[in-house]
């Protein structure tokens, strides 16, 4: 990836962590980040990936990582496969 987007889509997720120059696969169910799922493919095809502070909390810490989708899915019934590559540590 050679220029960076100055705003990405944002999936805060409790207890999943995404590193630079590591694989992360999701499975995207709820309808919001289907959406968003969608609209990174056909954008930059990149998601952020950010931990809140609690299980509860809309808080974010303020460090996540840049991923790139690398492979994606459609099921059937509407969810994603993702396989997430970390590229970049980000702040917001």
């Amino acid at each position: 990836m050679e220029i960076l987007p100055e705003e990405i889509p944002v999936f805060p997720l409790f207890g999943t962590i995404l590193l630079p120059n590591t694989i992360l696969p999701l499975h995207i169910f709820e309808p919001r980040y289907r959406q968003m799922t969608e609209d990174s493919m056909d954008r930059e095809q990149v998601i952020g990936m950010i931990q809140p502070k609690s299980q509860a909390s809309e808080e974010l810490f303020e460090i996540g990582c840049l991923g790139k989708i690398e492979q994606h899915q459609k099921l059937p019934n509407g969810n994603y496969m993702i396989r997430l590559g970390g590229v970049i540590r980000f702040r917001i």
